[in-house]
């Protein structure tokens, strides 16, 4: 069972992996991953080298899209685990201020499917998969 202590630092780890995503700091988000850490988002990435390179191409593509502004936000955390390692899952919602109008826009909304790793006394994710369509319920970690 995690510690009080476990939960607070995990949901640590989902707000600093968003401010990473929504301030750019592609270095940041990739430090939120173990050194062989997956991201399946809309690009799958494994390994410290493929995620930076996967957050400064997320970061150069920003320039092109019509939008900017955006803000990440996770809800729902249904985790488990021990000491060592967890599995989670979270509601994700991404907003965005179009460029146009200055609107902000929900544009993105998914679930988060997580494998956790407590790496010298940190934790991080070792696979993060979003799911945007509906996912099987077998993928709701389990309590007992």
């Amino acid at each position: 069972m995690l510690s009080a202590d476990d939960r607070f630092a995990i949901q640590d780890l989902y707000a600093r992996h968003n401010a990473c995503v929504d301030l750019r700091d592609h270095l940041g988000w990739a430090a939120c991953f173990t050194e062989d850490g997956v991201s399946d988002t809309t690009r799958r990435s494994q390994g410290r080298e493929a995620l930076l390179a996967h957050g400064k191409a997320r970061d150069e593509a920003r320039a092109s899209q019509a939008w900017t502004v955006p803000l990440h936000w996770e809800s729902n955390f249904v985790i488990e685990g021990d000491g060592t390692a967890a599995r989670a899952i979270v509601y994700m919602m991404r907003t965005v201020k179009m460029k146009a109008t200055g609107a902000f826009v929900a544009d993105t909304a998914g679930i988060y499917e997580d494998q956790l790793a407590k790496v010298n006394g940190n934790w991080l994710f070792q696979h993060r998969k979003l799911h945007l369509e509906e996912p099987p319920a077998s993928i709701i970690p389990n309590a007992g």
